[in-house]
């Protein structure tokens, strides 16, 4: 559902004026849901924040490819999408007019199958996982052990691309650590796609129990680049707001 206001903010700015709390009446967000502007996300109900700004600057809707679209199909759970699970769409078309239709699967377990009736298309950009990587990257380390000390023998390290599937609009936390294996030493590290509040960073091994109550959530620098110093760690927050980065 988060996904699917994201993608409707655009027209839902152009339509109201008032602040999304004050509608009497609940917004449609797809053919078969509607919410109460009160239960729309924080992030959305104060227009005038620079929250609400950036979320809907960064609307799929702003995009290029979404403006020159002639619609959108969301594939997504039996309730809450714009689209269903086998559901027929027509559309009506001109003969020898190019269109471009981009497709959403926001079913998390399942594939999307498309087929047009007598007609051909071309994919024009993907971006598809089947069998490029698993979704099983642990959150905290397989083996814990003195990362700024003498580290073990085997650190029982494999060669896999693994990645941790995140939730629209989830709130991460992310806990950076050198370590004293092949020789500590600072190392930038980027995050593609965001930007990120560095709240704490320091020397020595991350303490779970005591770093946290150390964190700056007052005025966190904000990057999308920060160094791990050496023989010490970084941590950053940021929202998963951008599909795909």
């Amino acid at each position: 559902m988060a996904f699917l206001v994201f993608l409707h903010l655009p027209k839902f700015d152009e339509e109201v004026s008032c602040e999304y709390r004050n509608l009497p009446k609940p917004v449609k967000i797809s053919v078969c849901i509607a919410i109460h502007g009160r239960d729309l996300l924080d992030p959305v109900q104060d227009r005038k924040n620079e929250a609400y700004r950036w979320l809907l600057q960064s609307s799929p809707f702003k995009t290029v490819w979404y403006t020159l679209a002639e619609d959108i199909m969301v594939n997504s759970f039996m309730d809450l999408g714009i689209s269903r699970y086998k559901d027929t769409f027509k559309k009506k078309v001109k003969p020898g007019k190019t269109y471009l239709l981009p497709l959403i699967n926001a079913a998390f377990n399942d594939e999307l199958f498309l087929s047009i009736a007598n007609h051909t298309f071309t994919v024009v950009e993907a971006d598809a996982s089947n069998g490029v990587y698993t979704t099983d990257f642990p959150n905290n380390p397989l083996v814990p052990f003195n990362y700024t000390g003498t580290p073990p023998s085997n650190t029982l390290v494999s060669n896999d691309t693994k990645v941790v599937q995140l939730l629209f609009i989830t709130s991460v936390e992310l806990v950076m650590q050198d370590t004293s294996i092949l020789g500590a030493e600072s190392h930038p590290l980027h995050l593609h796609g965001f930007n990120f509040f560095v709240v704490g960073q320091g020397f020595g091994k991350f303490d779970y129990k005591k770093d946290p109550a150390k964190f700056n959530l007052v005025d966190p620098v904000e990057r999308n680049t920060v160094g791990v110093p050496s023989d010490g760690c970084v941590a950053i927050r940021f929202l998963a707001d951008n599909p795909g980065g």
